[in-house]
């Protein structure tokens, strides 16, 4: 009977260590955490026009984050124009460009071309009054530059503008165009 008596002890011991366990584990199990994403800002830093030989002019107009409008105006033969920019990614992840393009604005036909230095946008202005001025232009930055993260400036580059000898001109042609990067997130 002793020995019952204690199996029994024992047993109603073990139990009620089993249920104290079980009420331990029971409770419900809260986790809060707070979750940032990375991501990218990427904006123009500085934006300045400047002409390097010859006559004519760059006016640099409205800057926005994704893209400047310039002015060409009075280019002859022998022209060359720079419009010097810096490209800031101020956030985690890096970035790369993705696409640049040359937007038409007032006096301005886009005849052909990729922007880059191998194949420069040919351009027409016009307004002036014997007819139009042929004009390339192209970017150092190109397609698939990398904006490291976190960086100011992430990416420098030079838009260049110029009128070789024997393309078309007319003096008084005047033209605005708009030029934009778009980028996207670095693989």
């Amino acid at each position: 009977m002793k020995t019952l008596g204690l199996i029994c002890l024992i047993l109603i011991i073990a139990l009620g260590t089993v249920g104290v366990g079980y009420a331990a584990f029971n409770q419900p199990l809260n986790n809060t955490n707070n979750l940032n994403t990375g991501y990218y800002a990427v904006s123009w830093g500085t934006v300045t026009g400047s002409t390097t030989s010859g006559t004519g002019a760059v006016t640099i107009g409205t800057v926005t984050s994704s893209n400047f409008q310039l002015t060409i105006g009075g280019a002859l033969p022998g022209f060359t124009g720079t419009v010097s920019y810096t490209i800031n990614n101020t956030g985690p992840i890096p970035a790369k460009v993705s696409s640049i393009s040359l937007t038409a604005g007032t006096g301005v036909t886009i005849i052909n071309g990729s922007g880059t230095s191998a194949s420069p946008w040919l351009i027409t202005l016009s307004g002036g009054t014997s007819g139009t001025t042929d004009v390339q232009v192209y970017s150092t930055v190109t397609t698939g530059t990398t904006l490291a993260a976190s960086t100011s400036p992430a990416a420098s580059g030079i838009l260049v503008i110029s009128v070789p000898s024997g393309l078309a001109i007319d003096q008084g042609a005047t033209g605005t165009l708009t030029f934009t990067i778009n980028t996207q997130q670095n693989p």
